[in-house]
């Protein structure tokens, strides 16, 4: 009879550490959400999430558990191949990009590859698998947030998908303002305010795809030109207008990815 194979966290690495590179195009310190790596790693290996069981303590399925153990051991490495890069999020290093690159070389695949979702940066960046992009875009927070000055945006692979998940949001708001004219209108001049009355947060530059008025000073904001986008409070500024208000300390500083 085969010997049977006991499973842990040591045998989650390698493929861990495959997934991670596959998920992030084979790039060091890309920080990916850890809620989008369970998945693809069930994926990767033939299993399911709760196939083993759950940890009794905790309820966590074993094989999510033992995926974060697999992820502790390989930060504890000496060098180390993989490293936390911010709350909840994981990445590898470039001893650990290496490394996945040149195990998604030699590992079989399993029953379905996640070869098929790794990103094609000839359509602009895409994961294949409609499924695993789906889980990625929801564990990144910053989607739908697209900018051309942001480093980040230039080559993640799901810059096609988020430039029209922000469209489709403006369009909405645009066909909400046309429906009532008097959502959202402050007059001239008037300071618009956040919902919670506080300062306007989370603002990102993004490129105007539907013409339409600045809540400042309420000019038209022109098709192709740069805007600042308050995604929260759903209003549109011209970026001098928002610096005005950066300065006059009514709104936070633009975010940046």
């Amino acid at each position: 009879m085969p010997e049977e194979i006991k499973m842990g966290a040591k045998q989650f690495r390698d493929p861990l550490v495959k997934v991670l590179g596959e998920l992030t195009g084979f790039k060091a310190n890309k920080a990916i959400d850890h809620k989008a790596v369970y998945p693809a790693i069930c994926q990767n290996m033939g299993i399911t999430l709760e196939q083993f069981g759950f940890q009794s303590e905790s309820n966590v399925p074993w094989v999510e558990r033992w995926t974060q153990w697999a992820f502790k051991d390989l930060s504890d490495l000496k060098p180390a191949l993989t490293t936390r890069a911010g709350k909840g999020k994981w990445a590898l290093t470039s001893q650990g990009a290496a490394k996945a690159q040149s195990i998604s070389d030699e590992m079989p695949q399993a029953n379905t590859p996640l070869s098929t979702i790794r990103f094609a940066p000839a359509d602009g960046g895409c994961y294949s698998d409609p499924y695993i992009y789906f889980l990625v875009s929801q564990a990144t927070k910053c989607y739908d947030y697209f900018s051309d000055q942001s480093p980040t945006c230039a080559d993640c692979p799901l810059r096609v998908g988020c430039q029209k998940a922000q469209a489709a949001a403006l369009s909405d708001l645009a066909r909400a303002m046309l429906r009532d004219p008097n959502i959202e209108q402050p007059q001239e001049g008037s300071v618009p305010k956040a919902e919670s009355g506080d300062k306007l947060k989370g603002a990102t530059v993004i490129t105007c795809l539907a013409e339409s008025a600045c809540h400042l000073c309420l000019n038209p904001m022109l098709i192709n030109t740069e805007i600042v986008w308050v995604r929260k409070a759903g209003k549109r500024f011209h970026i001098e207008c928002y610096d005005k208000l950066i300065k006059e300390k009514k709104a936070e500083p633009i975010k940046s990815f």
